[in-house]
């Protein structure tokens, strides 16, 4: 019998065992170096399991690491289109790793049939860190009773939209949508929601500002005033540069910039550089973290870059980073390029990417349809076909507010 004994207490042990939940644990240093091996899709569901790695992932020092820049792509360029098979094309990095989180993840869910029935009805104009503000075609033929719904903030990375009315208090001279008016803010921009939607009307020396939540309902008309500050002198209105924390800043002629404190209602003002009014054309950005603004101005064949000093001693200045000079690589792509410089002025193109990392580029003598890619970082320069709306996914603010699995 005593063999029998032995032999039930080795099954019931082996069966208690066998019912014991064996914890399978890696050391977070291991568990990172396998993040940073994955491709985008595979990073974000990383950082939707729990707070703590997603605050590894997230770290500034993790995302500048080579081997995350070349599997993750943190940051990916495309643009919209609503009349063909495709619904968007990759437009920067032209890598194997973006191409493949565009096709495999993207692509999916702008091709479901919600997606394109969505962008069938509505054009998108206006995008912002991977949202896209969408505007109803062929308002004019619409009752008012049935314009609820004439703005959609949408994700294509999610499907997910927020329908609005447009703004209900602004007043304006015509039926049509002024695209202007809009500036688009996310949660990266430090507001504290989703997204936030400001329509704006500029008018002598005073601003009137309404923003909308993801509630869907729009929020009180705010007006201010500043006799130091002239409005109607704002030149870009479609490119505003947002800073962290909802600062909106337009660039104006009489070399400034004016802002506006989405946080406070308040209004202030910067000056240019003294160099840059040297240039024929600016754009104005922020840098890649959002912090401070960037300015970018181009005469010729030559970018010149400025960053923003902070505040100090109640005045802020600004401080060189980088001169390009394009031309070698202009000429490679066009050999017939005369001498001595380029014979039609290098434009910027806007289009609603506002980290001056990747700026486009148009010359009058290519395509309408062509642009010029140029990465401010590597130097990288190469053509791109486009006509659509832009599309920027800033993988790193993506993955900041991407919700913890429950």
């Amino acid at each position: 019998m005593a063999p029998c004994k032995r032999r039930r207490g080795n099954t019931c042990a082996a069966a208690a065992a066998a019912e014991t939940p064996i914890a399978w644990t890696l050391p977070a240093e291991l568990m990172l170096e396998i993040v940073a091996r994955s491709d985008p899709g595979t990073l974000v569901r990383f950082a939707a399991t729990c707070k703590l790695l997603r605050r590894d992932i997230v770290c500034p020092s993790f995302l500048r690491r080579d081997d995350v820049g070349r599997q993750a792509a943190p940051c990916i360029l495309a643009y919209l289109r609503t009349y063909s098979g495709n619904p968007a094309t990759l437009v920067h990095p032209s890598t194997a790793v973006a191409a493949s989180f565009f096709r495999d993840h993207l692509w999916r869910v702008m091709a479901r049939k919600k997606a394109v029935s969505l962008l069938e009805e509505y054009r998108p104009v206006a995008s912002r860190r991977g949202l896209v503000l969408l505007l109803r075609r062929n308002l004019r033929n619409r009752p008012k009773s049935k314009r609820c719904s004439d703005v959609c903030v949408y994700d294509p990375m999610t499907g997910a939209r927020t329908f609005l009315s447009r703004p209900p208090d602004i007043k304006r001279n015509t039926e049509r949508y002024h695209e202007h008016e809009y500036v688009l803010l996310t949660a990266a921009d430090g507001i504290g929601c989703s997204f936030m939607l400001l329509a704006a009307d500029f008018y002598g020396r005073r601003i009137t500002v309404q923003t909308a939540s993801p509630c869907g309902t729009w929020g009180p008309l705010t007006y201010v005033e500043d006799e130091d500050r002239w409005w109607t002198f704002v030149t870009q209105y479609r490119d505003p540069a947002v800073l962290r924390g909802g600062v909106i800043h337009w660039l104006a002629s009489q070399q400034q910039i004016l802002s506006y404190n989405l946080g406070t209602g308040k209004t202030s003002s910067v000056k240019l550089p003294p160099t840059a009014r040297k240039v024929k054309e600016l754009l104005l950005a922020t840098s890649s973290d959002g912090e401070v603004l960037k300015l970018i101005g181009i005469k010729g064949f030559v970018i010149s870059v400025w960053l923003q000093l902070p505040v100090s001693a109640g005045s802020a200045g600004w401080a060189p980073e980088a001169v390009i000079d394009m031309e070698e690589k202009f000429r490679l792509m066009d050999p017939t390029f005369p001498p001595g410089g380029p014979d039609l002025p290098i434009v910027f193109q806007g289009f609603g990417k506002r980290t001056g990392d990747v700026v486009l580029l148009r010359m009058p003598r290519f395509s309408f349809y062509e642009l010029i890619i140029l990465d401010l970082k590597t130097k990288d320069m190469h053509m791109q076909k486009c006509d659509g709306q832009f599309l920027e996914i800033d993988l790193a603010s993506r993955l900041q507010n991407t919700k913890i699995f429950s």
